[in-house]
């Protein structure tokens, strides 16, 4: 839950959130819903995230933050996720798989 957790945290804050907001938006998605991991939030749809009440220009921020573009489905970043998984682990990061990867790999680099 860490993973999916640290997304939403992150889209909070360069939204400029109040913690107060952003510990409501992870309680509605990680724990009531059970999105707990990168994938889970890739795969959710608009109308689910509609449905959780969740404010439109965060879910924009979280599809930034993943690397998915506004027309590009879950689907198409999940299979970069896959292939970018089977590249050694020290690829450049400037690699042109780009996707979730890169939404990934700047997560593990926060402190």
């Amino acid at each position: 839950a860490a993973m999916a957790e640290g997304v939403l945290r992150q889209a909070g804050e360069r939204l400029g959130r109040s913690g107060v907001e952003i510990d409501a938006l992870v309680q509605r998605v990680v724990v009531e819903n059970w999105f707990s991991t990168l994938e889970d939030l890739a795969k959710i749809s608009l109308p689910e995230w509609n449905a959780m009440g969740i404010p439109l220009r965060f879910q924009q921020e979280v599809r930034t933050i993943l690397g998915l573009g506004l027309g590009e489905t879950s689907s198409m970043a999940l299979g970069n996720l896959g292939t970018e998984k089977t590249k050694s682990k020290g690829s450049s990061s400037s690699s042109s798989g780009g996707g979730l990867l890169c939404g990934v790999e700047a997560l593990r680099r926060l402190p």
